[in-house]
């Protein structure tokens, strides 16, 4: 089932996503990573949705309003002059949202 991620974690995630971006219709890799992390989770997940989207099911099993949630995962065309030590190791492709 679904387990508390706790700061550390959701911090290395981003910095993971951060340093390994890639351009829209070309997330293969960050939605391959996002799938097994879903799946970790325990949640039904469904890839390669328009390509490279991913969509995870959590059925409480009990009825009432349905939420959906929903994330982009793309990245820009732009160098990273940060400095960061998390920064972009794909040159001239960073996540500058």
């Amino acid at each position: 089932m679904i387990e508390q991620y706790n700061k550390d974690e959701v911090i290395a995630l981003r910095r993971h996503f951060h340093e390994n971006p890639e351009l829209s219709f070309e997330e293969f890799e960050t939605s391959d990573f996002i799938a097994v992390k879903l799946k970790e989770l325990g949640l039904d997940v469904n890839c390669h949705i328009g390509g490279t989207g991913v969509v995870a099911t959590l059925d409480t099993g009990r009825p009432g309003p349905v939420i959906a949630l929903r994330a982009d995962m793309d990245a820009l065309p732009i160098i990273e002059e940060t400095g960061l030590p998390f920064e972009s190791k794909r040159p001239g492709i960073m996540h500058a949202c």
